[in-house]
């Protein structure tokens, strides 16, 4: 794995991947906007909302995401017919 990549997994280690740098920017951010907290609430775990009601998001380029294992066990869902895809 180069330098560039930064690695990621679910917390049960069943989904892992990388994300490779170099294809594009990164950006971490901490969301409170009503969406995200309905998201956080229609996965039914605690964790997900910080104290405030935040969300933490990792931003990524689509060309720079790359899913090593567990695909099959991906998921994506909307809470609305126009709104943001999701995956879990």
């Amino acid at each position: 794995m180069s330098a560039s990549n930064i690695p990621l997994r679910c917390a049960c280690g069943a989904v892992r991947g990388v994300v490779d740098r170099a294809h594009g920017s990164v950006q971490r951010v901490v969301c409170y906007c009503d969406d995200c907290q309905a998201f956080a609430r229609w996965l039914g775990r605690d964790g997900v909302v910080d104290d405030r009601g935040g969300t933490d998001i990792v931003q990524v380029a689509p060309a720079s995401l790359r899913i090593t294992d567990g695909v099959d066990r991906l998921r994506s869902m909307k809470l609305s017919p126009k709104g943001l895809l999701r995956w879990y």
